[in-house]
């Protein structure tokens, strides 16, 4: 086993001491290993009392099990354990020498530690009367209790000797002020669990990240102070109402506990966190509510402007665990939750004109959620996962973020999207209306159509077309400023014309369908068929460096190929039987130029179309005097 090492663990408490009763002895320390690295984990502890400081006699004994121990430090109250062997009472301290003995999952630390000579030693303001009855290592008892307390993320009271930290005991309802104890205002990252503070008044004392676990606090006692980052979880709280005070609550956590006593008005709110609660607040800041948490559960959250209710950071899952926050049926219609985090959390609750405007709900899932007429500016989604959103009315998506973002059955057919990214995303059996100024880069589509017009500069990259009927369907008019670049899959259909300045390069596809009149398709393949729908009047599309793989222009059905005044320009390869018409179908290139096209000898090409001679090319006839430049 690990040697463990024990280092300033004395601190000595008597509750009622001059009525010759001997109370509980609170001794907390901290455990080191033989590198000098606190401990973290459950230990079992053996107290022994003795009157020498090797050998002598055992006159109490105890076991504490299953003690916390976090970061090196833990605390326990001696005299409350099991199994006690010899009496905890006056006659054990009327013995004129005491050392204590302490074995830590059955390993003894050396050595034995001196107590007092006397019970008084035990006093709350024990560096009054006994200054040198703990002196360690040469330093005074004050000294070492100074040590314990910092140790312990307490703070010491210089002023009245006294600690405080875990478990302290400065009880109400009669108040002191916070500089009769100390001259420092600065009670940062304390940990006040199982403390009462309640007679204390803190003034505009500084709490940032200090820890209140059900602690016993007057709300009026912290009138002003600096709750920043502060977390609070089953605390009690006593005496009056909280009046509207200058509260800074930025980040704090505040969790399981009645807020009756405390009046927000005037505090500040931003990135705080409060939920479970069995009351709200009396009152609370401009623009936030407090909402049952979920239809009659009887816990209530805290929501507003900048409110964190995100279980991705280490203070929200020490306080609420890593699922504990449930906000499934919270009522969020109409809510102002600008720039709020919601990160990692479920929704199955509609957000109706609620405002989202910055708001980030990365990791989030939102299911069956209706937002119409929310407002979704600048909002983040990013990597969550949203569910049957069933085409939201009036709903502003302007600025917004879906990248890795998984979106099922999800219509924005009637919603105002516009600047927003969905790079990196899966989008499956959906719909968009009309949208401006969107990125679609590296998404995989399946299934989705585009209702509306596409207006602005709209971008579609490195995506994925899986296979699904019409996968990836346009059946409003596209901008001058649309691109199509290294798309790769099965189909892309356009109802409406197609404008000569939207850009095909790179990617493939299995079927592409409409109107191109005058568009170039730059450096792709094409396979399985492509349907040009322009009138023959018209300039047909150009090819530039393509390849056609298994390709046949027009329709299956018998009818006629359309590929009407086409001009194929740089490289182009025929593989597969391209250019193949279905069914005996009579091809239709009236116009078209195959330039350089060339049919690799292993390609197994055929081609069913009329040559200039009048002779149709069959199988295994070299079709080469067709294409050279020719007019078919």
């Amino acid at each position: 086993m690990k040697k463990i090492f024990a280092t300033l663990l004395l601190l000595l408490l008597s509750t009622s001491v001059f009525a010759w009763t001997i109370g509980p002895m609170n001794y907390q320390g901290r455990l080191l290993d033989n590198a000098g690295i606190p401990l973290t984990g459950s230990y079992n502890f053996i107290v022994r009392i003795y009157d020498a400081a090797s050998g002598g006699t055992l006159k109490y004994s105890e076991q504490q099990n299953s003690i916390a121990v976090d970061d090196g430090v833990y605390s326990f109250l001696v005299s409350t354990g099991t199994s006690p062997s010899g009496t905890w009472d006056i006659n054990l301290w009327n013995t004129p020498t005491l050392y204590m003995e302490i074995a830590v999952n059955g390993q003894t630390l050396t050595p034995r530690q001196l107590l007092a000579s006397t019970p008084f030693a035990f006093q709350a303001n024990l560096a009054h009367t006994t200054n040198n009855a703990l002196a360690l290592g040469g330093k005074s008892s004050g000294a070492v209790l100074q040590d314990i307390c910092n140790a312990g993320k307490g703070k010491w009271l210089e002023l009245t000797s006294q600690c405080l930290g875990i478990g302290a005991s400065f009880p109400g309802p009669s108040t002191v002020n916070l500089n009769t104890l100390t001259a420092s205002t600065d009670l940062s990252n304390l940990d006040l669990t199982n403390a009462d503070i309640s007679g204390i008044n803190f003034g505009a004392a500084n709490f940032t990240g200090s820890v209140f676990k059900s602690t016993t606090i007057n709300p009026v006692g912290l009138q002003g102070a600096n709750l920043t980052n502060a977390v609070m979880d089953s605390a009690i709280f006593t005496g009056s109402t909280q009046s509207s005070s200058a509260l800074n609550l930025t980040g704090a956590t505040f969790k399981n506990m009645s807020m009756s006593k405390w009046n927000l008005g005037g505090a500040t709110l931003s990135g705080f966190s409060a939920a479970s609660l069995s009351v709200c607040p009396a009152s609370l800041a401009t623009n936030w509510v407090c909402v049952e948490q979920r239809a009659g559960s009887g816990k209530y959250v805290l929501l507003g402007p900048g409110v964190n209710l995100s279980t991705s950071s280490a203070a929200k899952v020490a306080v609420f665990g890593a699922d504990s926050l449930d906000l499934d049926r919270t009522i969020l219609n109409g809510k102002n939750l600008t720039n709020a985090n919601l990160q990692g959390i479920t929704f199955q609750q509609d957000f109706i004109g609620t405002n989202l405007t910055g708001a980030n709900l990365g990791y989030s899932h939102l299911h069956r959620i209706a937002l119409d007429g929310a407002n979704l500016t600048n909002a983040i989604f990013d990597d969550a996962l949203i569910e049957w959103l069933d085409n939201p009315v009036g709903t502003i998506i302007n600025g917004t973020s879906f990248q890795r973002t998984r979106l099922y059955y999800a219509f924005f057919s009637q919603a105002l999207v516009s600047n927003t990214n969905f790079s990196y995303s899966t989008f499956e059996n959906g719909e968009f209306g009309s949208i401006t100024n969107m990125n679609f880069s590296n998404i995989l589509f399946v299934g989705v159509k585009f209702q509306g017009d596409l207006i602005g500069n709209i971008l579609f990259q490195d995506g994925r077309i899986a296979s699904n009927g019409d996968s990836l369907y346009f059946r409003g008019n596209l901008s001058s400023t649309v691109s199509f670049i290294n798309i790769k899959g099965d189909s892309l259909i356009f109802s409406m014309p197609v404008p000569a300045s939207t850009v095909f390069s790179g990617g493939s596809y299995n079927r592409l369908s409409g109107n191109f009149s005058g568009v170039t398709f730059n450096n792709l393949t094409l396979v399985q068929r492509f349907t040009h729908t322009g009138p023959t009047n018209q300039a047909g599309p150009t090819f530039n460096n393509i390849t056609l793989d298994g390709l046949n222009f027009g329709m299956s059905n018998g009818g006629s190929a359309t590929l009407t005044n086409a001009t194929f320009t740089g490289s182009c390869t025929l593989l597969n039987n391209s250019l193949t018409d279905f069914s005996g179908a009579t091809g239709n290139y009236a116009g078209t130029r195959f330039g350089n096209c060339t049919i690799p000898a292993n390609s197994n090409w055929m081609m069913v179309v009329a040559c200039p001679n009048g002779q149709p090319a069959s199988a295994g006839t070299d079709p080469n005097s067709c294409l050279d430049g020719q007019m078919l």
